[in-house]
């Protein structure tokens, strides 16, 4: 049985599931093998669970962690959520064998250097490999393919994919260092970066502003919005 058959299995029962979130939230190896390689009905499992799954019990968990310390890589930077979200999986349709950065910046905006197209395509891939959407390759120029997950999602309506995709995303670090701070009482963003320069710090506020906003507009854990300090 896959991972979320069996998490599916033992949320059934009635039986703690604290070691299934957890290896979720931490993305192990594990967890992401059925998202990236799975069949149709391995990712049927994983949207008809975490669509069942409450938001806050992820919450619960991040705030279990030990304190998160970020690196600048992992900041996000993007500049409009739905091409990484929704727009590059729809593209990668036409594109089994996958897109590099540069043509990704190329079909989604038009970017007129390559320079652009390889920074915008970058930090939209990334995007979308946060939720696991896609996998980006080692080597270079960097190869973007989709997995089994984005494949699928494609399918549905925007609020479909939408109430899998925040729970995807709050697996990612700088999320979490987010959550975990706001959950403890109060989260500063620039406290929260400290690690980043000023003007780094500026530029990639609206991106993390908007993808923890996207995660934590739910009634349930919404109130943890209002904790969290953007001002710099």
């Amino acid at each position: 049985m896959s991972f979320y058959s069996t998490w599916h299995d033992v949320r059934a029962l009635g039986i703690d599931d604290s070691a299934f979130i957890k290896s979720f939230i931490e993305r192990s190896d594990v967890s992401l093998s059925a998202l990236n390689d799975g069949n149709e009905q391995d990712i049927a499992t994983v949207i008809q669970l975490l669509v069942a799954l409450p938001e806050k019990e992820i919450v619960r968990m991040i705030s279990c962690k030990d304190e998160i310390t970020l690196l600048p890589a992992d900041v996000p930077c993007f500049s409009t959520f739905s091409n990484g979200a929704v727009r590059l999986n729809e593209l990668l349709e036409f594109a089994p064998e996958g897109l590099t950065y540069a043509e990704i910046g190329y079909q989604l905006v038009g970017a007129a250097s390559q320079l652009a197209q390889i920074k915008y395509g970058e930090n939209h891939a990334k995007l979308a490999a946060m939720m696991s959407l896609v996998t980006i390759s080692d080597h270079r120029p960097a190869n973007i393919r989709a997995t089994a997950l984005g494949h699928y999602l494609v399918a549905l309506s925007y609020e479909e994919k939408a109430v899998v995709l925040k729970k995807l995303i709050l697996r990612d670090p700088c999320i979490q260092a987010i959550v975990q701070a706001a959950v403890a009482g109060e989260a500063n963003y620039r406290r929260v970066v400290e690690n980043l320069s000023d003007s780094t710090a500026y530029r990639r506020r609206t991106s993390v502003r908007c993808a923890v906003e996207f995660a934590l507009d739910l009634p349930e854990i919404n109130n943890l919005l209002d904790r969290i300090i953007w001002d710099l």
